[in-house]
C-alpha cells in the first residue's frame, strides 16, 4: 500500500479481496474484473471498536441522573444530569449479542438486546417508567382515636381509611395536595412532595365539625322579641325582627353541652343547657317573662342620705309657686 493509502494488484477475473489495517475493522469484498482492464475499488475502513451511546429519560422526556447503565457483564457507568451514557467496546469479528441494562431507584429496570459487530456506532435512547411512589399515614380525631372510613384523595386517586385509620395511595413522583373528608369532621388538606420510588408519610388529626344552634325568642304572648342578646360561649348574636337567632359552635367530640343565655330589656334573663353534635342543627325556643317592675333598673341613682320628707317639701314648694292648673 502506498503512502497515500492507494494500492494496486494484479487479479484474475474474479477475486475475493480483503483489507486489513491495525486499529481498523477487517473488510472483505468480492469484485469482478475484466481481462486487461483496470478496476478501481475504494474502501472505507472503520475503527475496529464499537460505540454505544444514548440518553435515559422518563416518560415525559425528562433526563434521569444517576442511572446505572451497563452493557455486557462488566462495562457500566452512571448518567449525568443530562441523562447521557456512552460505551466503547472492543471490536469483534462477526456479530455478537449484548444486553444493555438501565437501573435507577424508583424506576422499572429497562433491558435492550443489541446485536453488534466491529465498527458499529449505535445510538440507543432508553425510557424508564416509575415503579410508583407511596403516600401513607393515619387519620385520627382530636382525642387521638382513629377515624375509619375517611375519604383520602391525592390527584385522581382516592381510598378510604381502614378500621385503624390507616391509608396508602400509590402515585407517580411530584407535588400533591392530600385531601381528607370524613362525616362529623371538618375537611382537611396537606401538601406533600414525593420522589420516584419514595414513601411519604402524612398523618392528620381532624377537627370536629361545628354544630348549629337556632332558636326563636318570644314573650309570654308568643310575640317575637327583637334585639334580644343571646350569649353562647364566646358568641353573642342578637335576635332579628322575627325574634330568631343562629350560631355555629365547635364540638369537642360526639357532642358538647353549651349554656344559652338570653336577655332583653324589660324581661327576665333565661338560661338553657343545649347539647349540640357535629354537622347537626339544634333548635332552642326561648320564652321571656316580663321583669318585676320593682327590679327594673331605670338608670336613677338615689343617694344614701335621701329623705322622703325633703322630696315632699320640694314638691309642695313647687306646687305653691306653679299651681298644676298653670302647668297643664
Amino acid at each position: 500500500m502506498r503512502s497515500d493509502a492507494s494500492y494496486a494488484a494484479v487479479l484474475t477475473a474474479m477475486n475475493l479481496y480483503t483489507v486489513n489495517a491495525d486499529g481498523y475493522a477487517f473488510s472483505m469484498e468480492s469484485i469482478t474484473v475484466e481481462t486487461d482492464n483496470v478496476t478501481t475499488v475504494s474502501r472505507t475502513l472503520l475503527e475496529d471498536h464499537i460505540e454505544v451511546s444514548g440518553y435515559v429519560t422518563d416518560v415525559d422526556d425528562n433526563p434521569i441522573e444517576g442511572v446505572n447503565v451497563s452493557i455486557g457483564n462488566e462495562e457500566h457507568m452512571f448518567t449525568g444530569d443530562d441523562g447521557y451514557y456512552e460505551f466503547t467496546l472492543p471490536g469483534t469479528v462477526g456479530h455478537i449479542d449484548y444486553t444493555l441494562t438501565a437501573k435507577a431507584d424508583g424506576y422499572q429496570t429497562e433491558y435492550e438486546r443489541l446485536s453488534l459487530e466491529e465498527g458499529d456506532r449505535v445510538t440507543k435512547n432508553l425510557t424508564l417508567e416509575e415503579t410508583g411512589s407511596v403516600i401513607n399515614g393515619t387519620i385520627t380525631d382530636p382525642t387521638g382515636d382513629p377515624v375509619p372510613h375517611a375519604f383520602v384523595s391525592v390527584a385522581d386517586e382516592e381510598v378510604t381509611t381502614d378500621a385503624a385509620g390507616n391509608y396508602e395511595i400509590t402515585v407517580t413522583s411530584g407535588d400533591y395536595t392530600l385531601e381528607v373528608i370524613a362525616d362529623g369532621f371538618k375537611d382537611a388538606t396537606e401538601s406533600v412532595s414525593v420522589g420516584p420510588g419514595e414513601n411519604a408519610t402524612v398523618d392528620l388529626t381532624l377537627e370536629n365539625a361545628d354544630g348549629t344552634v337556632v332558636g326563636t325568642v318570644t314573650d309570654t304572648d308568643g310575640e317575637p322579641i327583637e334585639d334580644a342578646t343571646v350569649t353562647v360561649a364566646d358568641e353573642e348574636p342578637s335576635t332579628d325582627a322575627d325574634g330568631t337567632f343562629e350560631v355555629d359552635l365547635p364540638v369537642d367530640y360526639d357532642f358538647t353541652v353549651y349554656t344559652v343565655t338570653v336577655s332583653a330589656d324589660g324581661y327576665e334573663t333565661v338560661s338553657k343547657d343545649v347539647t349540640i353534635a357535629p354537622e347537626k342543627t339544634t333548635a332552642v325556643p326561648v320564652e321571656l317573662t316580663p321583669a318585676d317592675p320593682s327590679e327594673i333598673d331605670f338608670g336613677v341613682t338615689i343617694p344614701d342620705d335621701f329623705e322622703v320628707d325633703d322630696l315632699c317639701n320640694e314638691v309642695d314648694d313647687l306646687e305653691a309657686e306653679h299651681p298644676l292648673s298653670e302647668r297643664c
